[in-house]
């Protein structure tokens, strides 16, 4: 069940990888919502998976954290990445904004000249 999990809010993760690639950046918050309720539940599952006391599930408690714990640093890697992108994307529109202001400000002051 968490492999099923960890499966989905990477497949997630990709998707808002390729919203940010293609500047659908609008997009991003359901998918971003919808990976945030799967981590709650993956984490959900892991605090009651981890409470087992039992030691036939050691294994399966060692292997269900060392997928989590690698989930974590893949989504933090992945994060940055997207984070990093559209920081980028913010500036050259900031930037785009800026030349197109100064554009119609030019515009209209030689209209006003005519």
């Amino acid at each position: 069940m968490y492999n099923q999990l960890c499966q989905s809010i990477r497949e997630l993760t990709l998707q808002v990888e390729t919203l940010v690639n293609k500047n659908e950046i609008d997009h991003c918050h359901n998918v971003l919502v919808e990976r945030q309720k799967l981590l709650e539940l993956l984490m959900c599952k892991y605090k009651s998976f981890n409470n087992k006391n039992d030691n036939e599930s050691y294994n399966e408690r060692e292997d269900f954290k060392n997928t989590f714990i690698e989930l974590i640093y893949w989504l933090q890697q992945q994060d940055l990445v997207n984070q990093t992108k559209v920081v980028k994307l913010k500036d050259l529109n900031k930037e785009n904004s800026i030349t197109q202001r100064k554009i119609n400000k030019a515009l209209h002051q030689y209209k006003n000249v005519n």
